[in-house]
């Protein structure tokens, strides 16, 4: 069943929520309907509140109005807020009302009387996900004795609740002790209907094994809040800035729900675009994305944040400013006067706006473990980095005077990097933009997240739908490659084993040999060069997996090319005039393999990534860190979907930190810490052949059999953890003036250059300009020098000297326009930021 809810998809300060209240007013009053008005917090709830009362008594409009939330002054008469709530509601009669209550009650009411009479306005967005990570080693029991999982994809296991009522003695909490505390939401959003909530399966296994390695592993749950949660209802609208891009949009768009404009609501906002822009400048501390790790890193003996305020404290002198920072920041970052700190949310605030400036320093990135949940629920890693911090940074500035249209004062809002800097220039045209303390540049005109072919940015949504056909594609398509195939005679052209040798009388095995689900075919060939299979074998896994056995104690064997090579796929030549054994000549295929050439990943740390599948490994004939694994599958399936597979398999070991060869070179370029799955890439293709296992050359060797589920083909496609990158692309912010972001010049013509700074044609002038206009703050000289880098390489690789543009040429360059060094720190600040910008542009 497809649902359709409705949605406010305005500006900040436009006045959704105002005119939200007066349409509740206007439909409870005159058409008496029921109305509940949902906020985020108390202070909007008085406000509206008070709003609402005040339009009543202007219009003289009687309407019966109640607000509910957790307060000392507001007298309860059924012991808490949600049985207040549910008390209300089961006593309400068919009047028209209004009630007003928190998202937090809403979200975890357990019951709504009569909802089909109630239309629901959530007032902002409601967070969508969530993650709660413990260090268990010990104490794990706590937690996953009380829950049962079941499989749901490659990585995770879906949570229920096993022992409810611990559970619920976590969630309440009555006695406010510690350790129920730590589980008590993560509890509360287990025993929730409207919330799923999974954990990693390795992570599980581990804990349940004791294999935590001394609590190096954590036992991570994340949830997602479901859209079930507004079933029922007689209608559901949402209100939020920019809500096209926000998570819950996206989300519940793949879980396939449709939005539709509630234009009674929107078309009321007092305006649809911030005119103001002009008046706006807005400055970027680092080009590179913020972080907690960046924030606290040291540069000559001060952490980058401390660096950062000084900067900041330089620019806007003692004009009074607004700032956000994480919770683990002290209020008196900024000192004592001047600034007033902002909640970080701080939605519908609205009593800032004489002041002009604000600061936005929160660093909102989640874990690595957490991005890699929300890539495997189809929401790209780089959106959701886009789609949080850089709105919160949009809700923060809407606090202070860019809010009020009729404030000609100008307005500086200072953000962490470049990334957020960009996204909100988009929605103010005109203004400008640089790097705190430079020269910013006014953005020519107004420019929307565009796809290459120039839509609108919400091309986010497109690409959740076009994933969804291409499943439903290959999903139609493998149900119906495996009843074709179970309903076709597949004759067998020889039995024999899988090594070489005289073939056996295969009278018994052919009597043996039945048509259904369970068994497939495996085809066999001589020679790595052999184009058409020499045998044919109809086997089920478990024969198979015997044959392997079988074939690795033969011993005696001296050469590898003693034993038949075997495939993933069955080939059928006349599927191609091109080719014998291509991938145009796949039938389909059965089974996943993986040929290990050397790494630093053991067959049995790959294990324990994989803790629930039935799996093989076995050694190769040349031994040592060789090795091969084999996963059956519960049925055959197409090239299309052993490609998703293998590129499954391949996701879970680079979130493990481990990388094919080109990767890790590229990473360790970098200075980073990488480590080599070994595994062959060019054997990830379903048409390669693989020696059958056999012992090495001196005897020796591992066949492994580890129990398990066999890899479905089917949920591995519907629920995948590996989707096509998204095919738009933020379009690049346009400049009044020629120049560009690297290279003020127009992409000049190659001519010879004899690698001196007077004589470099192509060098950003602009951008030394700026450099130099600032320069003489210390504190900023790492990101300048940084930055100056950057432009020299991107200049000198348009220019076709990329060669030439040495570390130690752009180091000379950067001396001989400061003129020597700065201070004494210069010596190793210097290198150090051009060995980053070059690895950066790597």
């Amino acid at each position: 069943m497809t649902y359709s809810y409705d949605k406010v998809n305005a500006l900040a300060g436009s006045g959704k929520t105002y005119a939200a209240a007066r349409f509740a007013v206007n439909n409870a009053a005159k058409a008496g309907q029921k109305i509940a008005l949902v906020q985020p917090s108390k202070i909007l709830i008085d406000q509206t509140y008070r709003d609402i009362i005040n339009y009543m008594k202007e219009q003289g409009i009687r309407c019966r109005v109640n607000f509910y939330y957790g307060d000392h002054d507001q007298k309860l008469h059924r012991g808490s807020i949600k049985q207040e709530i549910m008390g209300h509601l089961s006593d309400a009669d068919d009047v028209g009302e209004i009630i007003l209550i928190t998202q937090a009650a809403f979200l975890t009411l357990p019951y709504w009387h009569r909802r089909g009479d109630w239309t629901i306005i959530i007032d902002e967005i409601p967070t969508v996900d969530k993650a709660w990570d413990f260090k268990l080693p010990r104490s794990h029991k706590l937690l996953t004795s009380n829950i049962e999982v079941q499989d749901f994809d490659a990585i995770h296991y879906r949570v229920f609740p096993s022992t409810s009522s611990k559970l619920s003695e976590y969630r309440r909490n009555e006695d406010n002790d510690a350790v129920f505390a730590m589980f008590s939401e993560v509890s509360s959003c287990i025993l929730n209907d409207h919330w799923s909530v999974y954990c990693r399966k390795e992570q599980f296994h581990r804990h349940h094994d004791g294999d935590t390695e001394h609590g190096k592993h954590t036992l991570s749950f994340f949830g997602m809040l479901e859209p079930s949660v507004f079933h029922g209802f007689k209608n559901v609208v949402i209100m939020g800035a920019m809500f096209d891009e926000s998570l819950l949009n996206l989300y519940w768009t793949i879980k396939g729900i449709n939005f539709n404009e509630h234009y009674a609501i929107s078309s009321a906002a007092r305006y649809f675009n911030h005119d103001n822009g002009e008046l706006v400048t807005f400055k970027y501390l680092f080009e590179d994305d913020w972080s907690k790790r960046t924030r606290d890193v040291e540069l000559d003996g001060k952490p980058v944040l401390d660096w950062s305020v000084e900067q900041i404290k330089k620019e806007l002198g003692d004009q009074e400013f607004l700032w956000v920072g994480n919770n683990d920041i002290q209020d008196d970052l900024f000192g004592r006067h001047g600034n007033i700190r902002l909640p970080g949310v701080s939605n519908g605030m609205n009593e800032y706006q004489h002041i002009n400036h604000v600061v936005f320093l929160s660093a909102l990135n989640r874990t690595p473990a957490h991005y890699a949940f929300l890539q495997s629920q189809g929401l790209d890693a780089d959106y959701v980095k886009f789609a949080t911090g850089c709105q919160a940074a949009y809700q923060a500035i809407m606090r202070g005077s860019i809010r009020d249209p009729h404030n000609s004062n100008a307005k500086t809002a200072i953000v962490p990097d470049l990334r957020t800097a960009e996204y909100l220039a988009r929605y103010f045209d005109g203004c400008q933009i640089g790097l705190l303390g430079g020269i910013p540049k006014k953005t020519k005109k107004k420019a929307g997240r565009k796809t290459k072919t120039g839509t609108s940015f919400t091309g986010a949504e497109r690409q959740v739908r076009l994933r969804a056909e291409k499943t439903r594609r290959l999903l139609k398509e493998q149900l119906e490659l495996v009843h074709h195939e179970s309903c076709n005679e597949n004759t067998i052209d020889k039995a024999i084993s899988l090594h070489k040798s005289d073939p056996a009388d295969g009278s018994e095995l052919l009597k043996q040999i039945k048509r259904n689900y369970k068994k497939f075919t495996v085809q066999m060939f001589d020679s790595i060069y052999s184009s058409t299979p020499d045998y044919r074998l109809r086997l089920s896994n478990a024969e198979l997996i015997q044959q392997l056995r079988d074939a690795h104690a033969i011993q005696g064997r001296q050469m590898k090319n003693s034993n038949f090579l075997i495939s993933s796929a069955v080939f059928d030549a006349d599927l191609s005039e091109e080719t014998n054994r291509g991938l145009a000549n796949i039938k389909y295929c059965n089974g996943v393999w993986f040929d290990c050439d050397g790494g630093d990943l053991t067959p049995e740390e790959f294990r324990k990534y994989f803790p629930d599948l039935h799996m093989v490994t076995m050694n190769t004939f040349s031994g040592h860190d060789r090795w091969r694994a084999f996963f059956p599958t519960t049925s055959i399936m197409s090239v299309e979907v052993h490609q998703i597979i293998v590129k499954s398999i391949v996701r879970v070991l680079n979130d493990k930190g481990y990388h094919d060869d080109k990767t890790a070179n590229k990473l360790a370029r970098l200075n980073k810490v990488v480590k080599r799955h070994g595994f062959d890439v060019s054997k990830f293709t379903a048409s390669s052949l693989f020696y059958a296992p056999m012992p090495t050359a001196d005897g020796e060797g591992f066949f492994n059999e580890y129990p398990g589920k066999e890899i479905d083909p089917v949920q591995w496609v519907e629920r995948a953890i590996v989707h096509d990158m998204p095919g738009e692309q933020i379009a690049p912010l346009e400049y009044e003036g020629p120049e560009k972001a690297a290279n003020d010049n127009d992409e000049p013509e190659y001519r010879e250059w004899d690698g001196t700074l007077s004589d470099c044609y192509f060098a950003p002038h602009k951008k030394i300009a700026e450099y130099q206009s600032h320069s003489e703050h210390s504190d900023a000289r790492y990101t300048g020098i940084f930055g100056l880098a950057m432009s020299f390489i991107k200049a000198a690789t348009i220019a076709g000297h990329k060669d030439e543009m040495t570390e130690r040429r752009v180091i000379d360059f950067i001396q001989e326009i400061d003129g020597g060094y700065h201070d004494r720190q210069d010596a190793k600040r210097i290198p150090t930021a051009v060995k980053n910008a070059f690895n950066k542009a790597i």
